[in-house]
């Protein structure tokens, strides 16, 4: 999901990235009634103050308080209201002054609900529950006595000295906050802000993103609005949708500080350590050390690998605030996101240990051990989330998988456990069954590699089991995907759009994610994403096929290929619309000149010096004897051309070629027989959509040479040699055209008729087990499939092809007839 339209529809107004006030806080600025005090007390409330209306430390306060601006001075000055000055203290995790402050102010309901948050962080949760129940029960006059009632109630609700809570407690929260909204002060934005809180944290992003649309509007200076908007694009990885919301916050206050702790957590997100480390520094040295600042300092030293000082920050920050959990959930959750899985356990559990009612956390821990493999463990940890918020999309739904999922089959094959939904997906497990081991073997060759457990792959039904498997929602982009221990995979099925995929590579696809659980077990999860991903792709049967050479050529030539330090960022954030398949392309490249450099061990060795907690220039150096950025100047100035020039694509045809007669071209072409690109021009011109004449095969075996991963020309070859009659010719062709497109289902159906045409018995059954490989599903082809197995004397491989296809339709008779034919002796 993308949440980058509502930024684009809010920046209009107010500064580059924020609106002007909605209609509604219009009419209220202009109302005739009231007096110019409460005229200012709206506008600074609604975002909409000037200068007249911040005349004082008092009204300063009042608008540095609903901003966020906690280095204001103002928010210090004894006349700012106490309350004010109360929320800056609990805000930067100055507790001591909180509580002292507080005790001093009159009695109220958000006195009492503030006072009692200050406490809990101090773990005096007996005289923060006095206080919770006396402002839960208090009488409510204004929209504010009732956000702070329906907050004390909930923290309450959270503190039962059992532990049991009614389980539909955030969904009466969610209506108590709208039915105060409606039935006190519609325009009461904060009323908003906490149930676009509570959305987000149950993933409920569009009504979150929508709650929060509205909050803006009231308030265009709200910045804990924006704040929490960053957030929601952050949790989708939309790293332009952060940076909108890191706009308007520092439009409401240079380097807010705000802004600096969303590109903080962004930056770790996205393992830029020493980025996130500068912004956080310089928020420590302007005094905001906050303790959801501490918590992503703890979080950035056990990214680092520095546990014991993760251990010694956290410490003393418990000094402070032994009971909020922030800090141990930041760091849990961040180091689950790049699968450090034993450390994210460490401190999730101390999380739910300091604050055992918070639903997140334990949501947090469950999916975090489902994606370690520790399938039980996990659901233990999903069961108490739905308890406490049945509500919560990613922990209702995982733990419904998980239940599911019990009731698999399962096989192990060597070193890996296939699982799978038994019924038709039995044609499936068994490919995958067969296959499998002798791939994760190779991987293991490849490597050098000792599986520290054993790798689990599953093969889910249908694209929302997949997405569910993944991240707890449907809505994933993608067919495989690598967890760890875990390979996910969505079965090849053809269906309905959002149901099924449809067929794919698989086969590529689980090499591809074997390769990932490798890579990160032998590193503990430190290996790059482009070294992975470069890798996994090196390693696939064909790692740089023709639209990849194609793309790589074009992005050469206009000299927008991918630094070496943008790799990473390309798969995570790309700027242009091909940057991730140019940076898997790209990736894979670089290896490959790796091992033809320095051996097909180069990879292992860099993996295993990772796993040593080495940098990664270090592990460059350590097993190449030079740095990373010297290889890749190399690799740049001397192997890039050589390889386009090999490829055939480092020239395209000039604008006067493009634009020349035929005759023209052709003389060309003669004055420059060796550019590949002019002369696949002359043929296409010149073929248009009509088989190749005698006179045209020699130029396309000339171009097929050229052009050696090029589909064209050999289409072309192989169309006019069936056109002819020349089987052998064509399956010679064909077969070419296959080997660098294996996950090509049609090429192969193709490749098996021509074999056959050809009397290849034995090749045209090999094509054909490929292209049902490619389509497990497609009882079409399997009818093929048997049909050619029958005609080699194969009734044993028939009869597998109709039994397969007895699950794939059991109601069709005659599959059952088939059978039964094939059954009897010959």
């Amino acid at each position: 999901m993308t949440l980058a339209p509502l930024l684009l529809c809010l920046a209009v107004h107010g500064g580059p990235h924020t609106p002007a006030p909605s209609t509604l806080v219009q009419e209220l600025l202009s109302a005739r009634w009231l007096s110019p005090e409460q005229r200012s007390e709206v506008a600074r409330f609604h975002g909409a103050w000037t200068q007249a209306d911040v005349q004082n430390d008092h009204t300063r306060a009042h608008a540095a308080h609903l901003e966020w601006r906690l280095d204001d001075p103002s928010l210090r000055s004894e006349d700012a209201d106490g309350l004010h000055r109360a929320h800056t203290h609990v805000r930067l995790g100055e507790l001591t002054q909180a509580v002292s402050l507080l005790r001093d102010l009159p009695d109220s309901i958000e006195r009492n609900t503030l006072l009692a948050q200050a406490l809990l962080k101090q773990q005096r949760r007996t005289q923060a529950i006095g206080l919770l129940a006396k402002a839960a029960e208090a009488p409510v006059v204004t929209a504010n006595d009732a956000r702070m009632s329906l907050m004390a109630g909930r923290l309450l609700d959270g503190l039962l000295v059992d532990g049991h809570t009614d389980p539909n407690r955030t969904s009466m929260h969610l209506a108590a906050l709208e039915a105060a909204r409606v039935d006190l002060d519609p325009a009461f934005w904060p009323l908003l802000l906490d149930e676009a809180r509570l959305l987000r944290a149950r993933d409920n992003r569009t009504e979150a993103a929508n709650a929060l649309q509205e909050v803006i509007l009231l308030n265009p200076r709200a910045a804990e609005a924006w704040y929490e908007l960053g957030l929601l694009h952050l949790g989708v990885f939309d790293f332009d949708g952060v940076e909108g919301a890191v706009g308007a916050l520092n439009d409401i206050a240079p380097k807010h500080v705000l802004a600096q702790l969303l590109r903080a957590e962004a930056m770790l997100v996205q393992h830029q350590l020493d980025p996130a480390q500068d912004v956080l520094g310089e928020l420590q040295r302007r005094g905001l050390y906050l303790p959801q600042s501490r918590a992503l300092r703890v979080a950035l030293a056990s990214l680092k690998g520095n546990t014991s000082q993760a251990r010694s920050l956290a410490t003393e920050a418990a000094r402070n605030w032994p009971g909020d959990h922030r800090i141990a959930w930041t760091t849990g959750r961040l180091l689950s996101l790049h699968r450090r899985y034993t450390r994210a356990e460490y401190w999730l559990v101390r999380a739910i240990d300091i604050a055992p009612h918070e639903f997140e956390v334990w949501t947090e821990l469950g999916l975090m051990r489902w994606q370690a493999g520790h399938d039980k463990a996990a659901k233990a940890a999903l069961e108490q989330a739905v308890a406490l918020d049945p509500f919560n999309r990613a922990a209702a739904n995982s733990l419904h998988l998980l239940g599911e999922m019990e009731r698999w089959s399962q096989i192990r094959r060597g070193n890996v456990i296939v699982r799978w939904k038994p019924g038709r997906d039995d044609v499936f497990a068994r490919l995958v069954a067969d296959e499998v081991e002798a791939i994760h073997a190779k991987v293991e060759s490849n490597l050098h590699w000792t599986p520290s457990q054993l790798t689990v792959v599953e093969l889910h039904p249908d694209h929302e089991h997949f997405g569910v498997r993944v991240t707890g929602l449907p809505d994933v982009h993608t067919s495989a995907a690598c967890t760890g221990p875990v390979v996910a995979m969505e079965v090849p099925r053809e269906g309905p759009p959002g149901l099924h995929a449809g067929p794919y590579d698989w086969h590529s696809a689980l090499l591809h994610e074997l390769s990932h659980v490798a890579h990160l077990d032998m590193t503990a999860s430190r290996v790059p994403i482009w070294l992975s991903e470069g890798a996994a792709v090196a390693d696939e049967p064909v790692p740089l096929p023709w639209p990849s050479r194609v793309l790589l050529a074009a992005r050469w030539r206009a000299g927008t290929l991918l630094d070496v330090d943008a790799l990473s960022m390309a798969f995570v954030r790309p700027q242009r619309q091909d940057d991730r398949q140019l940076a898997y392309a790209q990736s894979a490249w670089f290896i490959l000149y790796l091992r033809k450099v320095h051996g097909d061990d180069v990879v292992a060795g860099l993996l295993r010096s990772l796993g040593r907690d080495q940098s990664l220039d270090q592990a460059f150096i350590e097993q190449t004897g030079r740095t990373q950025g010297a290889l890749w100047a190399d690799f740049l100035d001397q192997q890039v051309p050589l390889d386009l020039a090999s490829w055939g694509v480092a020239t395209v045809p000039s604008d006067h070629a493009v634009k020349a007669d035929l005759t023209t071209l052709s003389s060309m072409v003669k004055a420059a027989p060796r550019d590949p690109a002019l002369l696949e021009l002359l043929l296409r011109r010149r073929l248009a959509d009509a088989l190749p004449e005698p006179a045209d095969m020699e130029a396309l075996q000339r171009l097929a040479l050229a052009r050696p991963g090029a589909p064209w020309p050999r289409l072309q070859l192989a169309a006019a040699h069936e056109a002819n009659g020349d089987w052998p010719a064509a399956a010679a062709v064909l077969d070419n055209l296959a080997q660098r497109d294996r996950g090509n289902g049609q090429l192969l159906d193709r490749l098996a008729m021509a074999h056959r045409a050809a009397g290849q018995t034995e090749a045209s059954l090999e094509a054909m087990r490929l292209a049902v490989r490619c389509a497990p599903y497609d009882v079409s082809r399997r009818e093929r499939a048997a049909a050619l197995a029958i005609e080699a004397g194969r009734r044993d491989l028939a009869r597998s092809h109709v039994e397969a296809m007895i699950l794939l339709e059991p109601d069709e008779a005659l599959h059952r007839a088939r059978l039964q034919s094939l059954s009897q002796p010959n």
